[in-house]
C-alpha cells in the first residue's frame, strides 16, 4: 500500500523547483542589488516563463488563491458557519 501512495505522488522536477523558487525570491526580495529585470530574449522573441523568471505568468497568483480558498474555508469551516 505504501509503494502505490508513493507512486501517486509526483514531485516537481528540480528545473521547476528552481524556477519556483527564483520567482518567489523576487516576490520577497525585489530590492536586492543581484536582479536583472530585463526580460531575457532569444533571436529577437522573448522565452517563455519557465525559462525567463521574470516573463510574466499566472503561478503564483493561481496558488495564492487557491491558499485563500482553503484558508478561508478551514477558518469558516471551524467556525461552524
Amino acid at each position: 500500500m505504501k509503494l502505490a501512495l508513493y507512486h501517486c505522488l509526483h514531485l516537481a522536477p528540480p528545473a521547476f523547483q528552481a524556477c519556483i523558487r527564483k520567482k518567489l525570491q523576487l516576490l520577497m526580495f525585489p530590492f536586492l542589488p543581484s536582479i536583472n529585470w530585463q526580460r531575457v530574449s532569444k533571436e529577437g522573441k522573448t522565452l517563455p516563463p519557465k525559462d525567463d523568471p521574470i516573463a510574466p505568468d499566472l503561478y503564483i497568483p493561481v496558488m495564492a488563491f487557491l491558499t485563500y480558498v482553503l484558508t478561508i474555508g478551514l477558518a469558516l469551516g471551524t467556525s461552524g458557519k
